[in-house]
């Protein structure tokens, strides 16, 4: 299993839908479909409990190519704001987190996942779950991939 930190978020892990390119001075990964990837990050961000982290409100920015202005615009607070919530190690103000989500959803979401969306923001609060979000390259498209409780793992990290 492929520990995916060039996304700048350390709970990514891939299955596979990645290569390992020998280079001069180590290795290199080339990514399958690495925006297909990006988006079904995002999506398992915003519809997972817990609040977001300052990195992963800047994952989400960039994948809706929003200058931290433009995002500042949209959630009612100057640049500087978003640059401090980004910049943080601590989970998002709730009013902050609830705001990315919604604008999210309305720029980027298919109209079924929007009710699903609404009913989880519901239940996003403070708590912080931590969890691995791990994916897998199939039929030429990323999946997530969710362990059954309890299961041992089937790949070791590389």
């Amino acid at each position: 299993m492929f520990h995916y930190k060039d996304c700048g978020l350390s709970i990514v892990w891939l299955i596979n839908g990645y290569a390992q390119e020998k280079m001069n001075k180590g290795f290199a990964y080339r990514i399958e479909d690495k925006s297909g990837l990006h988006r079904l990050i995002a999506k398992a961000l915003i519809n997972r409990r817990g609040s977001l982290t300052g990195r992963e409100m800047y994952f989400i920015r960039s994948e809706m190519n929003l200058l931290t202005r433009e995002l500042g615009e949209k959630m009612g607070v100057g640049a500087s704001i978003v640059s401090q919530w980004e910049q943080s190690c601590h989970p998002l103000p709730r009013g902050a987190d609830i705001a990315l989500r919604t604008i999210y959803v309305g720029l980027l979401l298919e109209e079924s996942e929007r009710e699903l969306h609404v009913h989880l923001l519901s239940e996003s609060g403070q708590d912080r779950f931590i969890e691995q979000l791990i994916f897998r390259f199939i039929d030429r498209q990323w999946q997530r991939y969710v362990p059954l409780p309890g299961s041992p793992a089937e790949i070791e990290p590389i």
